[in-house]
């Protein structure tokens, strides 16, 4: 699938979402709204009150227009009409009257996380359309942006072009980022930093020194807007070490390269968190009248948790391999298709054949077709990769893996707690294509059925169908008539 065509059915699917989806009914996105609201008005940090709320002061209309839907979410059973979402985009701004809100899980968030929501809220507020209709247009936005991303990530990419397209419309990734969600940035940084790395390692230097900067500059923008936005995808920087050294006039410029981008992502992290820090409200210290629905659990101290994890390294350690290894199978099906906050998902012989059509691709598939003097192929038994960088791939995803497993220890279970909640599957959009990028190579020209398998219209077949498929499961879900 060319880029282009890629843009037209990301385009297809992403505006068919934006609009069958309800607001608010893709995981967080009303706090996501609410921190990207509280960004447009030129607040990047959280705002903690006196009497131990955690968020912000809105226009009492946005908080309005999120409280018919409330009832959906973790709710199956519950439907809304077509017309409630009609009768709120009449719903009028009135930005003169505002009210606090608590979104204590989004107001720790770095402002990076919401570049394309604000901007779309600030074009909104100029045009004075009313909220809810804001809404849409930052869902509109951000799909554009990571639309716009994922294209040049697949123009930049110099292998395995169908699959990276196949994991970006996948039913869960398409139904993520055409919303409003915060990851969604992140999400398609980190698509556009993994082809930036591909190209790295795997081309010669180019003869074009301004080109070669511009790469350099987009890896640091990227890689420091990712940690910012989710410190546990910091080690993603580390697929550095694996460029070819050609490209910053040997060993040690690339060493010296290396150590800066990551010393800049260090600091960024560091100084952020510094700045939230004084933010974290514990559940017991919250306001008890409006704790109830936020994202907080009891018992839950981050800095204890931290601290026990570094005290006991070996039953941390034994902790988040058995967290990790129980919670796969429902992770891999969260990654490949789900939608919602509660267990909506594809049926799961249609998430199975795409699981199965993704590996046969990620250990079949060709290079992309690009000039073969800038793309050298050392073994081609073994494909492009050498045994080397796949090693790195793993490496780097084994330790976002265990640094998300981290976070989620600290911030989301009580101390000591001996199994790991929430690792969901949206969370390793990011990290995936990693592993799928270890997977060894083999010639499907040996089995005929494989061969078959691996064929680029076989995977897409099977891709439009699941978006479809998807399509009616949410009307489904969540209309009734």
């Amino acid at each position: 699938m060319t880029p282009r065509l890629f843009v037209v059915s990301a385009f297809l699917f992403g505006t068919i979402f934006i609009a069958i989806v309800p607001p608010f009914q893709v995981a967080d996105e009303f706090n996501h709204f609410y921190r990207a609201w509280q960004v447009s008005d030129g607040i990047f940090v959280g705002v903690r009150t006196a009497d131990n709320r955690l968020g912000g002061d809105l226009p009492t209309s946005v908080v309005k227009i999120a409280e018919p839907f409330r009832s959906l979410p973790f709710q199956p059973n519950n439907r809304i009409k077509s017309s409630t979402i009609f009768d709120n985009l009449l719903t009028p701004l009135e930005a003169e009257k505002s009210q606090f809100a608590d979104f204590t899980n989004t107001a720790v968030y770095a402002p990076t996380a919401y570049l394309p929501q604000s901007l779309a809220i600030l074009v909104g507020k100029f045009l004075k359309i009313g909220p809810l209709s804001i809404f849409y247009f930052a869902r509109f936005f951000t799909l554009i942006f990571w639309l716009s991303m994922i294209y040049a990530a697949l123009k930049i990419i110099p292998i395995k072009n169908n699959l990276f397209t196949a994991l970006a419309l996948l039913p869960s990734s398409l139904f993520i980022n055409a919303s409003a969600s915060g990851d969604v940035v992140t999400n398609a940084s980190s698509f556009l930093l993994i082809a930036l790395f591909l190209k790295l390692i795997l081309e010669k230097k180019s003869d074009n020194s301004r080109q070669t900067l511009t790469f350099f500059s987009l890896v640091s923008v990227l890689s420091i807007v990712i940690s910012l936005n989710k410190p546990a995808y910091f080690p993603l920087i580390f697929l550095i070490f694996l460029i070819k050294k050609e490209h910053v006039n040997g060993l040690k410029n690339k060493l010296m390269v290396a150590a800066t981008l990551i010393a800049a992502n260090a600091v960024a992290v560091v100084l952020w968190a510094k700045k939230i820090q004084p933010l974290y409200i514990k559940y017991e210290d919250y306001h008890p009248v409006f704790r109830i629905g936020q994202q907080l659990n009891e018992q839950v101290d981050p800095a204890a948790q931290i601290a026990f994890s570094l005290n006991n390294p070996l039953i941390f350690g034994k902790i988040a391999i058995f967290s990790l290894l129980k919670t796969f199978p429902s992770t891999l099906v969260h990654y490949v298709g789900k939608f919602g906050w509660e267990k909506n998902y594809l049926p799961l012989p249609i998430i199975a054949i795409l699981v199965l059509l993704i590996l046969i691709q990620a250990c079949f598939e060709e290079k992309s077709p690009i000039s073969a003097a800038n793309f050298p192929v050392p073994n081609p038994q073994k494909g492009p990769l050498s045994i080397k960088a796949k090693f790195g791939f793993l490496g780097v995803a084994c330790l976002m893996t265990f640094s998300f497993a981290a976070a989620m220890y600290a911030i989301w279970c009580p101390v000591g707690s001996p199994f790991i909640e929430n690792l969901g599957g949206k969370y390793f959009i990011p990290i995936y294509p990693l592993f799928f990028l270890a997977l060894p190579r083999f010639d499907g020209s040996k089995s005929r059925v494989l061969g078959y398998l691996a064929q680029p219209k076989v995977l897409y077949g099977a891709l439009y169908l699941s978006l479809l498929w998807s399509i009616v499961q949410v009307i489904l879900r969540y209309y009734t008539w």
